[in-house]
Order: C-alpha cells, then sequence, then structure tokens
C-alpha cells in the first residue's frame, strides 16, 4: 500500500512479513504437419540442469 507521493505510510514494516518470490512459465504451443508440439528450453543451471523446462 502506498501514501500519496508513492512513498510507504509512516510506521510500516517491511520486515513484518515473509519475503516472496514471483515466477512466470510460458507455454508455447503450434501445430506443424498436424503435430502439436511445445517449446521447450534445456536449462543451463541448478536446480535441474541439463533438464527440458518450460521458458520462463
Amino acid at each position: 500500500m502506498r501514501a500519496k507521493g508513492g512513498l510507504a505510510p509512516e510506521g510500516y514494516d517491511k520486515y513484518a512479513f515473509e519475503p516472496f518470490a514471483v515466477t512466470v512459465d510460458l507455454a508455447v504451443l503450434t501445430v506443424r504437419a498436424g503435430e502439436l508440439e511445445v517449446l521447450l528450453v534445456e536449462r543451463g543451471q541448478e536446480p535441474y540442469a541439463g533438464r527440458w523446462a518450460l521458458p520462463g
């Protein structure tokens, strides 16, 4: 919640809640030669380095 001017309200404690992460994955689908295909990327870093995953 932001106070007027875009600043946090007085007394707001940003450490009162656990931090969280936001991620986004995409499912890119197409039909080629009558076959359904999905775009995958090979992970370059852990976790799961070398495994196939949705881009995102």
